[in-house]
């Protein structure tokens, strides 16, 4: 299951907005679409081992902190 395509566009759009209008193709659209959603699947997929290596069942904010800082993407969680 992929991300819906319209929201993968308008943040791409929003990202590309400083440099006026800009066209995006639809096949970039497309590998963008498929790179979010690998993204979030591993990301998911630490965070769920996180919280198996705890015990729980359930996924927590603090679990895809520890995902985010596991997979050395630290930059994206706020401070």
């Amino acid at each position: 299951r992929f991300m819906p395509i319209a929201i993968i566009a308008k943040i791409m759009a929003r990202e590309l907005s400083h440099l006026g209008y800009a066209k995006i193709s639809h096949d970039a659209k497309s590998l963008m679409q498929e790179a979010a959603t690998e993204f979030i699947c591993f990301l998911m997929s630490e965070a769920n081992d996180q919280a198996l290596a705890a015990k729980r069942k359930s996924v927590t904010g603090q679990d895809f902190i520890s995902a985010c800082a596991a997979m050395g993407v630290c930059s994206l969680v706020p401070n």
